[in-house]
């Protein structure tokens, strides 16, 4: 719950803003609740994954529209608040020492603590639409059961065995295929579908999946990786973007590859290289990524329905870049999202130090947060309301992290 004093004020603070997590999220609602053709709805028939064009304003929840525009603090916490996965109505938070799953999975209390009685602590969670596992401070590799909402995490030992328990994080795209990130960053295997990738232990001596170990002089390494519809895409510790994962029909590799094997090996993007970038985001079949010195973003990939981003190239070996903010020379941008059709930005301003969040994107916008579709960046502010009222970039740091379809942004009270 948030505070309600300004003497109760939190070191960090996590705000929600969407339809699909909205009512997991704050206690108002279930899957079940909603309207039945909602796309929401939809899973529990289905128990698929969502297309990045799922949606239309004849589908949407009968929630009231102020449900679906304003922005809930979901997360308040002292210490250290972090999201460690987000699905179609699941989220994984790290709040305070404990990991809580909150959202459908979780059942009717709308949330579940996760502990490991191990001594490790859960790092990261993958999954497709539910969660499916976790991955914790050991290496180790744990999946979850749901019966009846009732989650059992069960280790997987030979799994994370055949990674020599040096598993940091796994990503599973729309397709089913998957890559775990291990031996330190080092190196990433790729596996063409879920079922591969959860029977390797027993499949080693057999054929395996494209492992790619970094062993340069300057012992380069992963430091993040990310998954979307149906591409990955990986940082290294220079700051190089790598991208792997799809035959490339939409630009989302901003590459070319050659064969099948190259689809499953990460190939740093050409049009990037000498840009060293800070973070990348994901989602769909969009791409984007901040530049380490000058914060700009750059963007590639595809919208559904016709829908274009402005700065989003329309060729498929070439990125993009968001100018919008380049004519305000006092906005700075300091994070970005992407979900399924929209990216979201969060800017600082040098002279009134004002922090905001801006979303830009296709029919998925107004879907879940109640905006008309838009090429260009509109700023979310519901009044001075929004984000708890205004927040200024000398108390505050701000972090934009997207779902399929929410928006959490993280704000960290500075010492």
């Amino acid at each position: 719950m948030c505070a309600t004093s300004e003497e109760k004020l939190s070191i960090i603070r996590i705000y929600t803003l969407g339809i699909d997590l909205f009512s997991q999220l704050t206690g108002t609602g279930s899957r079940n609740e909603q309207d039945p053709e909602s796309p929401t709805t939809a899973l529990q028939g289905n128990n698929r994954k969502r297309k990045a064009n799922a949606g239309n304003e004849g589908n949407r929840p009968h929630l009231k529209e102020d449900m679906i525009t304003r922005p809930v603090c979901c997360v308040e916490a002292r210490m250290e608040a972090e999201i460690l996965w987000v699905g179609f109505s699941d989220v994984l938070f790290s709040i305070d020492g404990r990991v809580e799953l909150r959202g459908y999975s979780a059942g009717s209390k709308g949330a579940q603590s996760l502990p490991l009685h191990t001594g490790a602590k859960i790092v990261s969670g993958f999954g497709t639409e539910d969660i499916l596992g976790v991955t914790d401070s050991h290496g180790k590799i744990w999946t979850i059961d749901h019966d009846n909402h009732m989650l059992q995490i069960r280790p997987q030992h030979e799994l994370s065995a055949a990674f020599g328990n040096s598993v940091q994080q796994v990503q599973i795209l729309g397709n089913d295929c998957v890559a775990v990130l291990h031996s330190y960053g080092a190196a990433v295997s790729t596996f063409e579908s879920l079922s591969t990738f959860l029977s390797y232990s027993s499949k080693r001596d057999g054929p395996g999946p494209v492992t790619v170990k970094f062993r340069h002089s300057r012992k380069l390494s992963f430091v993040a990786l990310r998954g979307a519809e149906s591409h990955f895409v990986a940082l290294d510790s220079v700051g190089n973007v790598w991208t792997w994962g799809t035959p490339n029909l939409h630009g989302e590799l901003l590459q070319r590859p050659q064969s099948h094997l190259e689809l499953l090996r990460p190939q740093i993007v050409p049009a990037l290289e000498g840009i060293q970038m800070r973070a990348i985001s994901t989602g769909g079949w969009i791409t984007a990524a901040l530049s380490v010195e000058t914060r700009d973003v750059y963007i590639w990939g595809w919208l559904p329905n016709g829908a274009h981003i402005v700065g989003m190239p329309m060729q498929s070996e070439v990125a993009g870049l968001i100018d919008q903010f380049d004519e305000n020379e006092e906005l700075q941008i300091e994070s970005v999202g992407v979900g399924n059709g929209f990216v979201v930005i969060a800017t600082s301003n040098s002279l009134t130090h004002e922090l905001a969040v801006w979303v830009a994107g296709g029919s998925n916008v107004y879907d879940v947060f109640g905006e008309r579709p838009t090429e260009n960046f509109v700023k979310i502010d519901r009044g001075n309301k929004a984000w708890g009222g205004p927040k200024s970039s000398e108390l505050y740091d701000i972090e934009v992290t997207c779902g399929p379809g929410c928006i959490f942004v993280t704000l960290v009270q500075k010492s």
